[in-house]
């Protein structure tokens, strides 16, 4: 019953990604103007256990088969200069953990462009969906993922091997990581590493360098302010929900080429972190020892209009130690106009999801 069970609900969310694909992909992709490449590859791995409670389920091996399609970018960039998306699906090998499809924007930087052989990395970062929860009863073990809808990333290695037919031969080494960023308890994630093959249409050349006069520049805007809202569960499955807050200043010290480094600080209210000392007997006056202060550098890559981010904090004020000491963030923002911008960032320790956050951001 619960193989017949995940493997419907495998083929209903492929259904649905299907439809959504063309619609991603006008969103993400240049047209009118550059040669479209479309590639499918197959792979193998394993699970990756980050915490001992994951032991059982990296039994068996991982099976992943990937779609493709990317153009030469329209943001005029000196790194990444192709654009795509991914729909990407995993059979992790055991019942407990089922299958994944996502649906992943992805961007790619050649480091090697020799002509015969090509060396790219990947990008992506989008939404997927996991056919097996946890559940108490009938789903114990899988402290992996308890949401059907959850954050897609992956990082790839990609080598292109050109063939005379002009198309592609490729190998490629992929991780990828599957989590609900804490909205729901348990949350360990999903962490692959798998080896590939696959064929694509057609072969990029070598890309020319891009037109600096008219890339978006930054370089005035030094000073910018964040606020944005999350939302948590504190405890273990099925525990109190929890919105959270933060509002982060910030100075940028350095621009490059779309790309800057900045120095910030956080002020975030978690009022989890109310629950969580007095899970530890530790006595608290209220609010304010929800508030929690931290410093931070972080730095950001503009690809036109859509923003990476990334940055690593140091917590200076704090009563809720959960966590350890350091905290980071990684996300995506949008540059809604030239001084407003919307960012959705995931908070996090190391490898565990603290939460998820959305908000608007002003530079100036």
């Amino acid at each position: 019953m619960l193989r017949r069970t995940y493997t419907y609900n495998f083929k209903l969310t492929l259904w649905v990604l299907a439809v959504l694909l063309p619609i991603g992909l006008s969103a993400n992709t240049d047209t009118t103007k550059h040669t479209p490449y479309f590639n499918a590859s197959i792979s193998a791995g394993k699970v990756i256990p980050h915490h001992t409670i994951l032991n059982p389920l990296q039994k068996g091996t991982t099976v992943g088969v990937e779609l493709q399609y990317y153009k030469n970018g329209t943001s005029f960039d000196n790194l990444f200069k192709f654009f795509g998306a991914s729909l990407n699906a995993y059979r992790y090998g055991n019942q407990n953990l089922g299958y994944s499809l996502s649906l992943t924007p992805i961007a790619i930087a050649p480091l090697v462009m020799s002509g015969k052989t090509d060396i790219y990395l990947l990008l992506g970062a989008g939404v997927g969906f996991a056919t097996e929860r946890y559940n108490p009863v009938s789903n114990p073990t899988n402290y992996s993922i308890s949401t059907p809808v959850n954050i897609s990333g992956q990082l790839g290695l990609v080598g292109h091997f050109k063939i005379k037919s002009g198309h592609t031969l490729f190998a490629k080494i992929t991780a990828h990581h599957l989590s609900n960023g804490n909205t729901k308890k348990p949350n360990y994630g999903v962490n692959t590493l798998t080896i590939g093959a696959g064929f694509q249409l057609g072969s990029p050349t070598k890309y020319s360098p891009a037109d600096k006069s008219k890339a978006a520049s930054s370089t005035n805007q030094r000073f910018g302010i964040a606020l944005s809202i999350g939302y948590r569960e504190a405890g273990d499955y099925g525990g109190k929900k929890y919105v959270t807050g933060s509002l982060k200043p910030n100075y940028t010290v350095f621009n490059w080429d779309n790309n800057s480094l900045w120095v910030g600080a956080d002020i975030m209210f978690d009022k989890a972190s109310l629950f969580h000392l007095e899970r530890d007997g530790i006595n608290h006056s209220g609010n304010t020892d929800a508030f929690k202060i931290g410093v931070s550098i972080g730095a950001e890559k503009m690809l036109n209009k859509v923003i990476l981010m990334a940055s690593c904090g140091v917590y200076a004020i704090r009563k809720d130690t959960t966590g350890g000491v350091l905290y980071q963030h990684i996300g995506v923002g949008y540059q809604l106009t030239p001084y407003l911008g919307a960012q959705l960032l995931l908070k996090t320790h190391w490898t565990t999801a603290d939460y998820l956050e959305f908000g608007f951001r002003i530079r100036i």
